[in-house]
């Protein structure tokens, strides 16, 4: 299933770009929670620095 995207702006770098929807903490553990707008770049940044 693909992510859609939707224009806005980011939530953590504040462009106003294409951005789609991110859970804060993992879905899959944590079920439906609080989501932010992020931008492609943002998005990707995020989940690089976030593996262990």
């Amino acid at each position: 299933m693909r992510k859609e995207s939707k224009r806005g702006r980011c939530e953590k770098c504040g462009i106003n770009f294409y951005v789609h929807s991110h859970h804060i903490k993992p879905k899959a553990i944590f079920g439906k929670g609080e989501k932010i707008d992020l931008c492609p770049n943002c998005h990707t940044h995020f989940h690089e620095y976030s593996k262990m």
